[in-house]
């Protein structure tokens, strides 16, 4: 179905049209005829397929910008998401009088009630900040007629009922709910009958969880070698954007430092980064002033970034929901998009269970041998050298250039070249140990090995792990890092 079938705000359409959305994801042709007819509903679609399109439209539709009152409120679990939906709404109401107020920590609370009292028609924000202005009753909920929680399943799971139920009871009983997220359990939809007395599930069960055109596979090493698997995929790959998950604030710090220490051009955003370093580092990452982002599980919802080409987990995360949300950073609207996954063998079980409950078959894979490396390695030394090249004043330095050739040498000059351009010293680099996630097996994990299908799986993981030994094993005598500390490999 076409945007221009909806009937809608000429306004909201004439911003699609240049914002040149077409043609309707499944969730948002699916959802918005619901919710345009005033239903409740429970939105459920993999990430990336415009479920922040599938509430924004018909509620941008049906509010009146000129009561003066807030007619919607859009709670999400992270700054970056609710940051990333006021965008949103800047450019589907582009042309439409909206006022709204994003009220997420890291930001005064002043310069937020200061804007409250501008009479914005769409409140978004986080649940501890918004309930900091309830409290403080700088906030009047009492005209809403949209409640949307975007990332439901997050905040139910995480425990915060209490804050919900806080703003639930603020709001007049004729609004609609939305809750829309990528994943749903039997528990989650539980709580929800808790917040609506009736709803419209929607759920497009015809996209896997994880989305099938990203690629994705997984690497057995040992931990003390991830920090040189990682610099080996990321000279072959050249990923344009890339996103690479720790499951530490400490870890990710390392590892960032690491990579700027080897000349990759990275940044990193974790929870103890305040708004304005957050905004700092996210503006680098847009412009493509970096082309690698190092982040913990923080970044891993919100953030819609055209262009992520590759996302590497260096730290497997413990929930099969952070997995699922992680990698759909990348393969987004359509395009297609990779993933790798830095495992120890305990860790197989776990992606054993990721693949049970995605539907999606992760691959094993080998890493690069080093005349592949040394292949990549020498491209991009040329395409570096033919960049500099276009920009070369030869009259510029020719006669200190001359001495120096005829002082040491064309080729002492160029190995001195491969060395400063190409040279990446990964072998002074060595980061804390983080222990690996464990999986209980389960009963019908062990019942299957009993058959024939688990008893392939059971030999093929058994044949990966001594193909690993094996290869480890020639390898040994070739060591790139030094020795860590922390005895977690």
């Amino acid at each position: 179905m076409k945007f221009s079938e909806l009937k809608v705000r000429k306004e909201i359409l004439k911003a699609l049209d240049e914002m040149k959305f077409k043609e309707m994801m499944p969730i948002q042709e699916k959802s918005i005829p619901v919710i345009l007819d005033g239903k409740n509903i429970i939105g459920e679609a993999a990430t990336g397929t415009g479920k922040t399109g599938a509430f924004l439209i018909p509620m941008l539709n049906n509010i009146d910008f000129n009561s003066g009152k807030i007619e919607s409120i859009i709670v999400t679990p992270t700054r970056e998401l609710a940051l990333q939906i006021a965008s949103e709404i800047s450019k589907t109401g582009k042309y439409l009088p909206v006022q709204y107020v994003t009220l997420v920590g890291g930001m005064s609370i002043e310069e937020q009630s200061k804007k409250l009292k501008q009479k914005p028609s769409i409140v978004i924000g986080t649940l501890g900040r918004i309930n900091d202005h309830l409290r403080g009753r700088r906030l009047d909920l009492s005209h809403v007629k949209y409640f949307v929680l975007d990332e439901a399943d997050e905040m139910l799971k995480e425990g915060f009922k209490e804050d919900i139920t806080a703003i639930h009871d603020r709001l007049p009983s004729d609004r609609q709910t939305l809750l829309f997220s990528a994943t749903y359990t039997k528990t989650i939809l539980k709580l929800s009958e808790d917040i609506m007395d009736s709803y419209e599930m929607i759920s497009v069960k015809s996209e896997k969880q994880t989305s099938s055109n990203i690629e994705q596979s997984y690497i057995i090493m040992k931990e003390k070698n991830k920090f040189s698997a990682l610099t080996k995929l990321l000279d072959i790959d050249k990923p344009e954007l890339a996103i690479i998950f720790g499951r530490t604030k400490r870890r990710a710090d390392e590892l960032n430092d690491a990579l700027n220490k080897c000349g990759y051009k990275s940044t990193c955003i974790h929870g103890d980064l305040n708004q304005s370093q957050r905004n700092t580092v996210m503006k680098k990452f847009r412009n493509h002033e970096i082309n690698i982002l190092v982040a913990t599980d923080v970044a891993a919802r919100g953030l819609d970034i055209d262009g992520i080409t590759h996302v590497y987990n260096f730290d497997l995360p413990q929930e099969v929901e952070f997995y699922i949300h992680r990698i759909g950073r990348t393969g987004r609207a359509n395009k297609t998009g990779i993933s790798y996954s830095f495992i120890k063998e305990s860790e197989l079980p776990h992606i054993r269970k990721i693949e049970k409950e995605t539907g999606v078959t992760i691959t094993n894979k080998e890493l690069p041998n080093n005349e592949e490396l040394m292949l990549a390695r020498k491209k991009d030394l040329i395409d570096k050298i033919e960049h500099r090249m276009q920009k070369l004043d030869i009259n510029k330095n020719k006669e200190l250039a001359e001495t120096l050739l005829d002082e040491f040498g064309e080729l002492e000059i160029a190995s001195i070249l491969v060395d400063v351009l190409g040279n990446k010293k990964v072998q002074d680099i060595s980061l804390t140990g983080e222990p690996g996630v464990r999986v209980k097996a389960d009963k019908s994990a062990k019942s299957e090995k009993s058959g024939n299908r688990g008893r392939r799986n059971y030999v093929a993981d058994r044949n990966i792990k001594k193909r690993v030994r094996k290869r480890d094993s020639k390898r040994s005598g070739n060591k790139i890092h030094k020795k860590s500390g922390n005895r977690n490999n």
